[in-house]
């Protein structure tokens, strides 16, 4: 998705989320850090604006509060994996994946 700039504002054009593929052991945790992608160019860390999400809470969930920061669950096992987005408004991230150990 792509927001172009209406008259001189500036609007997040896309996110993306560093790092893009992480190994964690269970019961570990990850800190995520969420890169804003602006109309003017600029590409500030909005890591605590954005919304963390998992797709498999059942191997990594994030905590409120904790912007970005994943705790892999104590029951995880080998090789199971969970995607990670950030999202600010109708924009979301692309998909990074944390894969446990």
């Amino acid at each position: 998705v792509e927001i172009v700039a209406v008259g001189n504002a500036v609007v997040l054009q896309s996110i993306s989320v560093s790092p893009a593929t992480v190994t964690v052991a269970a019961s570990g945790t990850q800190q995520f850090m969420a890169t804003g992608h602006y109309s003017d160019g600029t590409t500030p860390d909005i890591t605590s604006t954005v919304t963390w999400t998992s797709d498999t809470t059942t191997v990594a969930a994030f905590t409120s509060g904790t912007a970005g920061l994943v705790t892999v669950s104590t029951t995880a096992t080998t090789n199971q994996t969970a995607g990670i987005t950030a999202t600010l408004g109708a924009i979301v991230s692309t998909k990074a994946t944390l894969t446990v150990l």
